[in-house]
């Protein structure tokens, strides 16, 4: 089993390193980053058939059954794998927490990537959203002012340290989603992934954002104003009407495509 696992772990994190230098050198949209991420989500669909299969079977083994690599294994490959067997086994993950077979730090990060592609937000901000130039940005934190605390006690550092890495930006309003609000996040791009800059966003006739100069923007609004208008536009470019419905989300990620006049 630990020789096993061992071999998916390899699998999992050789390509994953091997992905930043091919970027340094072909850059963040080239065909050989394309190709590699090809790999990366092949290996990925082929590993969680062989951790599925021993979760089922044996549950979420621990340090004194199986090897540390071999048991972090379990874990980044559920973290990789596809939102179906994130949700299958998220429980699982937490009671082996529970049970000191796992540990909090994973939860939190599998918590927030499963929030994330549920159109939740995110607890202890640990995800990012990534531009078209590479550049990282939280995706939306419930309590961005509590969230270090949190943090603290399961084991992770302060957001303010973990900004220090380069290309990552802090951009979270300094405030706490209400259960009345939503927010709207995204891009706004031409056809050739270049970001847009100062395009702003209006719901009805209030701006609501601008976007920066990785074409990035960020809002936090009242639910009922899902129902009004949303436009992107600036002087040069052919104005974006994308429709909004309200679908009980907590996020709406929206990347924005608009063209030259």
């Amino acid at each position: 089993m630990t020789k096993l696992l061992e071999a998916v772990y390899k699998k999992d994190q050789e390509p994953r390193y091997q992905l930043d230098s091919i970027q340094q050198q072909y850059g963040y949209n080239s065909n050989p980053v394309n190709e590699q991420w090809e790999l990366i989500n092949s290996n990925d669909a082929e590993n969680i058939r062989i951790v599925a299969s021993i979760l089922d079977k044996y549950g979420w083994l621990g340090e004194k059954q199986i090897s540390k690599t071999a048991n972090l294994t379990l874990f980044l490959v559920v973290q990789h794998a596809d939102i179906e067997y994130q949700v299958r086994y998220i429980d699982l993950l937490k009671k082996a927490v529970e049970k000191s077979n796992a540990k909090p730090t994973q939860y939190a990060y599998l918590l927030d990537r499963v929030n994330m592609r549920q159109g939740k937000l995110q607890i202890y901000g640990s995800q990012r959203s990534v531009s078209t130039n590479g550049k990282s940005y939280f995706y939306p934190i419930k309590d961005v002012l509590n969230v270090n605390t949190l943090r603290k006690k399961i084991g992770l550092t302060p957001l303010t340290e973990v900004t220090l890495q380069p290309g990552l930006l802090y951009n979270m309003p300094a405030k706490k989603i209400a259960k009345n609000q939503v927010v709207i996040t995204g891009f706004v791009i031409e056809k050739n992934q270049s970001p847009i800059d100062e395009v702003s966003i209006k719901f009805g006739a209030a701006i609501v954002a601008t976007t920066n100069a990785d074409g990035f923007y960020i809002a936090i609004i009242e639910k009922k104003t899902l129902k009004e208008q949303l436009t992107f536009s600036k002087p040069g470019y052919i104005l974006s009407d994308p429709p909004l419905n309200d679908e009980g989300k907590e996020v709406y990620e929206l990347t924005i495509l608009l063209s030259k006049k």
